[in-house]
């Protein structure tokens, strides 16, 4: 009986020496595979850290930003009060959604591709419309400027006195154009850059124009008579455009309606036919119907931009 009792302890003794050895593994194991794990994470960050600074390299931040510049006068000239980088930012985003909608939801790579191609159009056709908009407004207003100039112009043939008068009763977004070039008179700058300046702001013909009347009445007063002329030309031109634009404000408008109905309609149909959503992403019909639909909103913005729009 002792015999055994003291077998059993020795095979108790054995147990325990065996777990404590395989807990000495587990935990030995579990700090190898910790550490690597943090050597393949630290070398992901090295080598995600030189990819960086070799797309850094291929783009160098000056280009990005002079985009981001660029972009940023492109809102400023529509009216649109937001940061060029936030723009760019945000535009990036809807294409990196539209990517990840198009693949790994309704699995269609031409889908995908026509979605990120609209994200990147479709902010920007906005924009142009909202320039085109703000070019109109400043465009009805340049009337009211030059009739205002001309007669201070013809009273007392003062260019700063006149551009002031302008600056005076003429209300924004123009009006902020020549309380600018005027408080740049008051304050002594040169009248050519002041010149410079307004041409490169009042960005469109009768503008331009009105600019090259500027320098030909600072050598010669007797020029005034062509502000008249430039009144007449801008009333017909006006005429011509808002005709123009009541044809195609009803057409764009409901563009736009189409447009922002296609997420809604979607939703609407996948609640009340459930079998939509393995239509248009499990079959060839159904995959050749979603890229028609962003297939089409390409085509419209390609086809606004050469036919819609308006010159001014």
């Amino acid at each position: 009986m002792l015999p055994l009792r003291r077998h059993g302890r020795r095979l108790e003794k054995g147990g325990v020496r065996v777990m404590t050895r395989l807990s000495v593994l587990g935990v030995a194991f579990g700090t190898g595979l910790a550490a690597g794990a943090g050597m393949l994470l630290l070398f992901r960050v090295i080598n995600y850290r030189k990819a960086v600074r070799q797309l850094s390299f291929l783009i160098p931040r000056e280009s990005l930003d002079a985009w981001a510049e660029a972009t940023e006068r492109k809102l400023e000239a529509a009216g649109v009060r937001f940061r060029g980088r936030l723009y760019t930012v945000g535009v990036t985003l809807a294409v990196l959604a539209s990517l990840y909608v198009g693949i790994f939801v309704f699995r269609n790579f031409v889908a995908a591709l026509l979605m990120a191609t609209a994200a990147v159009l479709l902010p920007d056709q906005f924009i142009l419309q909202r320039t085109e908009s703000r070019k109109l407004k400043m465009l009805e207003q340049m009337a009211t400027a030059v009739r205002i100039f001309a007669a201070e112009f013809t009273q007392t043939p003062q260019i700063g006195k006149a551009l002031g008068e302008v600056a005076a009763r003429v209300p924004d977004p123009l009006g902020a154009v020549f309380r600018d070039a005027y408080r740049a008179v008051s304050l002594g700058k040169a009248l050519d850059d002041v010149f410079s300046d307004l041409m490169v702001r009042l960005d469109f013909g009768p503008g331009r124009m009105f600019v090259q009347l500027l320098m030909a009445a600072r050598r010669d007063s007797s020029v005034a008579p062509l502000f008249g002329e430039l009144v007449t030309r801008l009333a017909v031109l006006l005429e011509l455009i808002r005709k123009n634009r009541s044809e195609l404000y009803a057409d764009r408008l409901l563009s736009w309606i189409m447009l922002a109905a296609m997420v809604p309609a979607y939703l609407v149909m996948r609640a009340t036919v459930p079998e939509t959503y393995e239509f248009l992403s499990g079959t060839v019909a159904g995959r050749i119907v979603v890229a028609l639909c962003f297939l089409s909103v390409i085509v419209w913005v390609v086809m606004d931009r050469f036919m819609g729009r308006v010159e001014v």
